[in-house]
C-alpha cells in the first residue's frame, strides 16, 4: 500500500512539474538567489573575522616592540629562549623627515640583522620587489606613506635626517627641532608594502619605513636616534608577553632608570583594526540573519502558491482512496526539484560571490583575495537550504490538504472597517477593495493577504532600520563627544608652567582658567603602562576648573586617587567588570585601582598616540602621581567654552598670556570612525534586498488575488463596474496592504535600527548617537505606498480586461 501511495505521489508530482515547470524554475532561482546571499554573507563573516589574524601570520608581525639600549647577541639569545617567544629581530631607529608642505617626521629605521624582514616583520609586497640589503639607496615604502607622498615604484624620495647632536638636544631640552642637519639621502622606491600596522592608527602617520642594512652601516653614525635599538618580538603564546618584558627589562635596563627601556605592544594600535573588523563581521552576520528571514517569507509564499496549484487535483485523489499522508506527499514531492536546484544554485552563487568578500578594512587585510571555497559554509549551507525548502514545502502541502478536506465554508462575515466604509458613503471601488482585503476568503478563493502584509512589513522594517542606522553612523563623525572628545578645544602651556613641586599632573597654575569664556578646564596627562598585564596608554585628568573629563559609557568617571575607568576593549582583554580591583603598572610604580566606569579613551591630533579609542584607562591626577612621577614637557589643557562666549576673542586673549598658551586645536575624526563608515554600504544593500522581497510578496498577493477573485470581478463588471473602477479596486487593495505594512514596520524598524546601532557603536567603544530621521522615514512610508500602486498596475489591468461571460461560464 505504501509503495502504491509513493508511486501515485511520484506520478502526480511529475505530471504537475511538466505542466508548471516555468514556475518551478523561477522558484528555484529565487531560492538560489536568497540562499546565495545568505551563504555569501556567512562565508564573508567567517573570512572577515580571520582576515587580520591571517595577515599577521602571513607578515610574521611582531607582537611587541621594545625600545632600549644596545642589546648584545648573548642577551638576545636569552630572550629568544623565553618560553612562548617565537622570534626576535633587531633594528635601529633613525630620526628623519621628508618635505611635504614643510618637514614631516618619518617613522624610519633599518634592520640590524637578517631576521627583520624575513622571520619577523616581513611586509606583504603589493608592487615591485623587496630592496636588496646590500644596496644603500633602495627602500620599500609602506602603502600609506606612498599614498601620502604620491610616489610609486621607480620614484625617488629625498629623506632628510637629523644629526646625533640635534636629537640629543631635543631629548635634553625639548622644543621644536631646527632644520635637519644630517645627511640628505635620496632613496629609490623599489616596492610598495603593507603590514598590519598600516591598517591601524599608525598607518595614518604613514607607517614605518625600513631602509636596508647597508644604509645603516653607511649612515648610522651620522644620524641621531631617540631609541638606538628596537627589538621586534613575535610570540607563539600571547601569555608570554609579561615574561619576556620582565626578562628584557632586567637584561637591557638593569638600573631601572625611566626612559631607558620602553615597550609598545602592537595590540595598542591594532585594537582599532580588530574592532572595525568585528563590527563588519557582526554586520555580515546580522545581514545573513535578516536576509535569511526575508528569504523564508518570499520562498514560503512561492511554495504556498505551488501547493495551491494542486487544489483541483486533491479532491480527485481523495475520491480515489489516496490517504491524507499520500496527498501531502504528492504535493510535497513537487517541491523537491525546487529544493535541490535552489540549494545547488545557492552554493554556486555563494562561491561565485566570494571575491566580493571580505568588505572594507578586512579586504585590505585578506591575504588570499579572490574565489574562496569555504567547505564548511557551503556544505552545511547546501543541506540547510535543501531541508528548509523541503520543510516549508511539506508545511504548505499540509495546509492545502487540510483546506481541501474541509466542508465548503459559508461566505465569510464582513469586517467592521468594510461596513464603516459603506456607512460613510465612500465610492464603491473603495468599499469593495477594503472588503476584498480584509475579507480574504478561504480555500481556493482565498487571497494571501497575510503573506503580503508579512512581506511588506519585512521590507518596511528593514529599510527603516537601515535608515535609522545610517543616520546614527552619519551623525557619529559630527559628534566629537561620541568618540571621546568631550570638550571644545585643547591647547598646551609653555615651559615656565612646569615648576610644580607636587609632580606631574598636579598644581598647574595658569590664568587661562580665569578667563570669562572658559566654563571648565582640566590638565590632560598620558603615559604607558600595563593593567593586569595588558599593555596600554593610561590617561589622567587633573581638574583646574569645573569638571572636564572623558565621555562615560557606563558607570562614572574616576574621582578618587584609587579609582580607574577602562575602555571597552580593555574590559574584554582583562575580563574585568565595574567594581573589580585591577593593578596598574606605570613607568615609575604600581598601584591597585577600583574600576568605576567604562569610557571612551580620547585621542589628540598630532599626539603620536596610536592606541585605539576603545583600549586604555583613565585615572585622576592624584592617581597618576602614584604610578608616574616624570613631568611632561608640554602640559596639555582641555577646555570647555561657556555657552554664548566669543570664542575667537577668547583665543586671542589667551594666546597673549605670559605662560605661552599654544594655539587652540579642535578634534579630528579618529581612524576608527573612518573605518566604521567603510561598512555603510552593507546596510543599504540589505535594505535594497528587503525592498525586493517586499515587492515580490506584494506582487504575488495581488496577482493571486486577481486570479482567485476573477469571478468576483466578473460579477462586479456585470453589475456595472467600469474598467477604471475595477483597476481602482485593485489599487485600494495594494494601498491598504502597504498601509498595514507601514503601520507595523515603521515603529518596529525604528526600534530595531536603534538597537542595532547602539550595539555596533558600543562594540566599537564609542557613544551611540541616536537620531530618528523623521523626514526620511516619512519618505519611506510614502514610497512604500507608491511602489505598491506601481506593482498593482499589472494585475489591475488584467482585472479590468476580464470578460465576464468567459469567466462566469468557466466557473
Amino acid at each position: 500500500m505504501a509503495r502504491s501511495t509513493l508511486t501515485t505521489a511520484r506520478f502526480c508530482a511529475a505530471s504537475h512539474g511538466r505542466r508548471h515547470w516555468p514556475r518551478l524554475v523561477a522558484l528555484a532561482l529565487i531560492v538560489g538567489f536568497a540562499g546565495a546571499i545568505v551563504l555569501a554573507a556567512i562565508g564573508g563573516a567567517r573570512r572577515s573575522d580571520s582576515a587580520f589574524t591571517r595577515m599577521k601570520e602571513e607578515t610574521r608581525a611582531a607582537d611587541l616592540r621594545m625600545f632600549g639600549p644596545a642589546a648584545a647577541d648573548s642577551v638576545l639569545e636569552q630572550l629568544r629562549a623565553v618560553p612562548g617567544v617565537e622570534e626576535i629581530g633587531k633594528a635601529r631607529q633613525l630620526t628623519a623627515a621628508v618635505r611635504d608642505r614643510g618637514f614631516q617626521f618619518l617613522s624610519f629605521g633599518a634592520p640590524l640583522d637578517d631576521r627583520v624582514g624575513r622571520t619577523v616583520e616581513r611586509p606583504r609586497l603589493l608592487e615591485g620587489r623587496r630592496p636588496r640589503q646590500d644596496r644603500v639607496g633602495e627602500v620599500a615604502m609602506p602603502e600609506p606613506l606612498a599614498q601620502k607622498l604620491r610616489v610609486g615604484v621607480g620614484d625617488t624620495v629625498k629623506v632628510s635626517t637629523f644629526s646625533p647632536e640635534q636629537v640629543q638636544q631635543l631629548i635634553s631640552q625639548g622644543g621644536e627641532p631646527s632644520a635637519p642637519e644630517g645627511p640628505q639621502v635620496p632613496l629609490r622606491v623599489v616596492g610598495i608594502t603593507r603590514v598590519p600596522a598600516d591598517l591601524a592608527i599608525e598607518g595614518a602617520g604613514g607607517g614605518v619605513m625600513l631602509a636596508t642594512r647597508a644604509f645603516v652601516r653607511h649612515y648610522g653614525d651620522q644620524i641621531g636616534s631617540f631609541a638606538p635599538y628596537v627589538l621586534f618580538v613575535r610570540l607563539s603564546d600571547p601569555a608570554a608577553a609579561g615574561r619576556v618584558v620582565r626578562q628584557a627589562r632586567t637584561l637591557l635596563a638593569p638600573g631601572g632608570q625611566p626612559g631607558e627601556f620602553q615597550v609598545q605592544p602592537t595590540s595598542e594600535f591594532e585594537g582599532g583594526v580588530e574592532e572595525s573588523v568585528g563590527v563588519l563581521t557582526t554586520g555580515l552576520v546580522v545581514f545573513a540573519i535578516v536576509a535569511g528571514l526575508a528569504g523564508l517569507v518570499v520562498v514560503g509564499i512561492g511554495l504556498r502558491r505551488t501547493a495551491d496549484d494542486f487544489g483541483g487535483d486533491l479532491p480527485v485523489l481523495r475520491s480515489l482512496g489516496v490517504s491524507r499522508w499520500g496527498r501531502v506527499l504528492t504535493v510535497g514531492l513537487a517541491v523537491v526539484p525546487v529544493a535541490l536546484g535552489g540549494a545547488f544554485l545557492a552554493v554556486v552563487g555563494a562561491f561565485a560571490a566570494s571575491p566580493l568578500m571580505p568588505l572594507g578594512l578586512a579586504a585590505d587585510a585578506e591575504p588570499d583575495p579572490g574565489l574562496h571555497l569555504d567547505g564548511l559554509v557551503l556544505g552545511l549551507g547546501f543541506l540547510a537550504v535543501l531541508l528548509t525548502v523541503v520543510a516549508l514545502g511539506l508545511w504548505s502541502a499540509q495546509r492545502v490538504v487540510s483546506i481541501s478536506s474541509r466542508e465548503p465554508a459559508g461566505e465569510p462575515g464582513s469586517s467592521a472597517l468594510a461596513r464603516r466604509t459603506v456607512a460613510v458613503g465612500l465610492a464603491p471601488p473603495v468599499t469593495v477593495g477594503v472588503a476584498m482585503t480584509l475579507e480574504p476568503g478561504r480555500g481556493q478563493r482565498g487571497i494571501p493577504a497575510r503573506a503580503a502584509v508579512a512581506a511588506t512589513v519585512v521590507a518596511v522594517l528593514g529599510v527603516v532600520a537601515v535608515t535609522v542606522f545610517g543616520a546614527g553612523l552619519g551623525a557619529l563623525s559630527h559628534t566629537p563627544r561620541a568618540y571621546g572628545y568631550n570638550w571644545d578645544a585643547h591647547t598646551g602651556i609653555g615651559e615656565q608652567a612646569l615648576q610644580r613641586p607636587g609632580g606631574a599632573c598636579s598644581g598647574l597654575t595658569t590664568a587661562l582658567v580665569d578667563d570669562p569664556a572658559v566654563a571648565g578646564a582640566s590638565e590632560y596627562c598620558t603615559n604607558s603602562g600595563e593593567v593586569d598585564g595588558h599593555g596600554l596608554t593610561f590617561v589622567a585628568f587633573d581638574r583646574l576648573r569645573d569638571d572636564v573629563g572623558p565621555t562615560v559609557l557606563e558607570g562614572r568617571a574616576p574621582r578618587g586617587p584609587d579609582e580607574i575607568a577602562l575602555g571597552t576593549a580593555t574590559f574584554d582583554a582583562i575580563a574585568a567588570g565595574i567594581g573589580d580591583n585591577v593593578r596598574l603598572d606605570g613607568p615609575d610604580g604600581a598601584h591597585r585601582f577600583r574600576v568605576v566606569g567604562r569610557v571612551v579613551i580620547p585621542k589628540f591630533p598630532g599626539s603620536g598616540d596610536f592606541q585605539a579609542i576603545a583600549d586604555g584607562a583613565v585615572i585622576t591626577g592624584r592617581g597618576y602621581r602614584l604610578v608616574a612621577h616624570g613631568d611632561s614637557s608640554t602640559p596639555a589643557i582641555v577646555v570647555r567654552w561657556r555657552p554664548g562666549a566669543d570664542v575667537r576673542a577668547a583665543k586671542a586673549r589667551l594666546r597673549a598670556l605670559p605662560e605661552q598658551v599654544h594655539p587652540f586645536r579642535s578634534s579630528v575624526v579618529p581612524l576608527e570612525v573612518d573605518r566604521l563608515e567603510q561598512v555603510d554600504v552593507l546596510p543599504w544593500v540589505l535594505g535594497g534586498f528587503l525592498a525586493i522581497i517586499g515587492t515580490l510578496g506584494l506582487s504575488y498577493a495581488l496577482v493571486t488575488g486577481v486570479r482567485r477573485r476573477a469571478r468576483d470581478f466578473a460579477t462586479l463588471k456585470t453589475l456595472g463596474f467600469r474598467r477604471r473602477q475595477v483597476a481602482q479596486t485593485v489599487a485600494v487593495q495594494a494601498t491598504l496592504l502597504a498601509a498595514v505594512g507601514v503601520a507595523i514596520g515603521v515603529p518596529l524598524g525604528i526600534v530595531i535600527g536603534r538597537l542595532v546601532w547602539d550595539r555596533v557603536a558600543d562594540q566599537a567603544g564609542m557613544l551611540a548617537v541616536l537620531t530618528v530621521p523623521a523626514l526620511a522615514i516619512g519618505g519611506v512610508a510614502v514610497a512604500t505606498v507608491l511602489v505598491a500602486n506601481l506593482v498593482a498596475a499589472v494585475p489591475a489591468r488584467r482585472a479590468a480586461r476580464l470578460r465576464p461571460a468567459v469567466v462566469l461560464r468557466s466557473e
